[in-house]
This record gives C-alpha cells, structure tokens and sequence, in this order.
C-alpha cells in the first residue's frame, strides 16, 4: 500500500466514515495497525472482525499469519487500509484478548479517488433492487423494492423505509430479483452484513432511513456490473 499524503483529502463525514468502514468489513480488507512504543513501532496486519455501525464502534482481529498480537489500551493505535487508502489514528480503544474494539473516528484522510469498479447513486438513487422476503417461501413469496445505494463486484448496499427494516436482519440470506437494469429469473444470492440507521436531508427534509449491506455469495464481472447500470459492453 503505496500512500501520498498530497493524494489523501481530510474527511469528516461520518456517513462517509462509516460506509467506508463498513466496506472494508464487507470486503475482509486488510487494516495494518501498529502503536508508538519505546522500541519502536509495533505493527501488526488484521482485518475488521465485526461491525456495530449503530453503536459506533469495530472490531479489529489479527490475520492468520501475524503471531503476538498484543497491544495497548492505553496508547494511540494507527490503522491504515486499503479500501479508499483511509488512514487514521484512535485512542479511544479498549483491547481483549486477540482483539481490538475501536469507536468510529471523528476524522480520517481517505485518497481523492473511487474503485473504477463501484458504481455509487446515493440515497436520491433512481436505479431500484427488488429481492424477496428472507423468510418468504414458495408459496408466500413477498417482493420487497428499494433504491440502490451502490455497488461493487463484492456487494451492495440499499436504501430501506423505516416500515421495512422489521423484515431484514444482519446474517438473514435474501433472493435478489433483480439489480438495476438486470433481472435474475433464478435468484442472484446474498447475505445481510449491515443494517445502519442512516438521517439524511433531502431538500431541506430530515429524513431517516435505513442502509441495507449485503454480500454476493458470488462476485459480479466488469460486464456484469455495466449490465446492471445500463451500459453496453
């Protein structure tokens, strides 16, 4: 991971924040972290283990590779991913053994640009998802119809009303009917990662909704996510 500072942008959206945490999640992205010592520097790999998005706080665990995982609650920690190139430090951490919990930064520096391979409409978003219920069976089966928020080969998130996030919950497993332009008569599978409560304002309107995350069973090709967005390959 290659980073110049001149490259990276102060962000202090918390959406922004959160969306970026919760990507790096949804995608096992890879967190180095390391903390001042004495010594030296401490760095270890690890990779957010669980995220509470509504309580305000991660859970960082250690790769399989790295050995000694040992750090301080009682000392800055610095983390640096992949996803957007983000990089932040935090002191706000309380450390268990072979984990890490960490409260949502109030401030990160992510890199200017966005994977070419993310389409983002945000929650004005015209492009719609239809998936089933999770519980829906074949002779139940209830469509639910929502914006898309965005979308990558791993996954997606949507925008949900407040009346029907009482049908989804982290873990369940949904049908996806159809994404955008493209429909899938067999099903597109996937898995509910997060569910956020999100207040956006729309033309001067507060207006509280929830995101919806979830993760393809499997990944969508470049011409698969064209496909969905409307464009010819």
């Amino acid at each position: 991971m290659a980073f110049n500072l001149e490259n990276l942008k102060i962000e202090n959206n918390f959406n922004e924040i959160v969306s970026t945490l919760i990507r790096m999640y949804r995608e096992s992205s890879p967190v180095l972290i390391w903390q001042n010592t004495s010594d030296g520097r401490n760095m270890k790999n690890s990779y957010i283990k669980e995220i509470f998005p509504e309580k305000g706080y991660f859970v960082l665990a250690p790769l399989p590779d790295n050995t000694d995982f040992v750090f301080s609650g009682m000392t800055t920690l610095y983390l640096r991913g992949n996803e957007r190139s983000i990089l932040f430090k935090q002191s706000d951490i309380r450390v268990t053994k072979n984990n890490i919990i960490v409260k949502f930064p109030k401030e990160v520096r992510l890199y200017e640009k966005r994977f070419h391979s993310r389409f983002h409409y945000g929650f004005k978003s015209n492009h719609s998802v239809e998936v089933f219920h999770p519980k829906s069976t074949i002779d139940t089966e209830e469509i639910f119809k929502f914006s898309l928020y965005d979308i990558s080969e791993k996954g997606a998130s949507f925008n949900v009303n407040l009346a029907d996030q009482r049908f989804f919950f982290q873990g369940d497993r949904v049908k996806i009917v159809k994404l955008g332009k493209m429909s899938y008569p067999n099903y597109y599978m996937a898995k509910i990662v997060y569910m956020v409560r999100v207040d956006n304002k729309i033309n001067g309107v507060h207006c509280p909704t929830i995101k919806m995350g979830i993760q393809f069973d499997h990944k969508l090709s470049q011409k698969q996510l064209a496909a969905i967005k409307g464009l010819k390959t």
